[in-house]
């Protein structure tokens, strides 16, 4: 324990996390920003004594806080207090940056009318040519395009749109994503799609969209469809996505996402994060045989009905 304000700062932090996995964000931002408020009295009662490491940690705590609790001018303004602190060690100085781009970031879509839903999805590229952080640029697009544009149908089935069979997605289908560049991992490449909460457009007091996007379900389906895609039951996949035209083009682009050469990629992690938890969905190559024959067998339904 440093204090016993970040004691409480602690606390309340745990219990605000266990309200975001229970679906309450609301009052767990209000119990974030009790807990930024006694981060900040801790911080303050180290700042001018020879405790710089202790100081850094409790100032990133506090900066740290004030963003989870979507006090996000007040979180950029104490970054900017803190990143010009004279005790302010490299660490801590690196960890004020990264704080500060995200917040930006969130300042942008904030203009835009939106905002993010906490549901990220990462996808992660391991083994080959893939280094720390670093990936074959033509690799990284491929995947970067195909994982786009995966995402943009599971959005569409979700969401229960017509098929599209051909042209662009919707533009509340494009607004709903964005591609983000992420931290890198020891031994890998890896890049995030964030699902923001769309505008749903309302003509009349309590009307209720005819497509509505949700972003958990959708994160959630998409990590669902491919463990089914990638498994030895095409039934799983038929139960996942009972709908021919979409199961075929859905099957299409998960087996674009798959590594095609293990000398270049070994291993693909799709992973979905959100409010604290996870679960995930491992391509390797050897999966391109059960995708190749569900699509196979999507196309032989699809001749058989034409």
């Amino acid at each position: 324990m440093l204090t016993p304000d970040h004691e409480v700062a602690e606390r309340l932090a745990a219990q605000a996390e266990m309200l975001l996995r229970q679906g309450d964000p609301a009052q767990a931002r209000s119990l974030y920003g009790e807990a930024a408020a006694a981060e900040q009295r801790a911080a303050a009662a180290f700042a001018g004594q020879n405790k710089a490491r202790t100081f850094n940690i409790l100032a990133v705590s506090h900066a740290s806080l004030l963003y989870k609790s979507n006090q996000i001018d007040l979180a950029e303004q104490w970054t900017c207090v803190y990143l010009a602190h004279p005790t302010l060690n490299a660490w801590g100085r690196s960890k004020m940056r990264e704080l500060l781009e995200v917040i930006w970031d969130e300042q942008t879509v904030e203009r835009q009318g939106r905002e993010y839903s906490g549901e990220e999805i990462w996808i992660a590229l391991r083994g080959g040519e893939v280094g720390s952080g670093t990936a074959p640029v033509e690799v990284a697009l491929h995947y970067m395009n195909s994982a786009n544009q995966l995402v943009y149908r599971a959005v569409e089935w979700t969401a229960k749109f017509s098929f599209r069979r051909r042209g662009a997605a919707p533009a509340s289908v494009l607004q709903a994503l964005q591609a983000r560049a992420t931290q890198p991992v020891p031994g890998s490449y890896r890049f995030s799609v964030r699902l923001l909460k769309p505008e749903q457009m309302r003509l009349f007091p309590g009307e209720q969209p005819k497509d509505r996007i949700e972003p958990a379900a959708v994160a959630t389906f998409v990590v669902d469809f491919l463990r089914a895609a990638s498994g030895k039951r095409g039934e799983d996949v038929e139960d996942v996505v009972p709908d021919r035209e979409y199961r075929q083009a859905l099957l299409q682009l998960a087996r674009n996402l798959l590594p095609r050469n293990p000398s270049v990629v070994r291993e693909i992690e799709v992973l979905r994060v959100s409010h604290g938890h996870s679960e995930s969905a491992l391509l390797l190559s050897g999966a391109r045989e059960p995708i190749g024959r569900g699509y196979s067998k999507s196309q032989a339904a699809a001749a058989t009905r034409s």
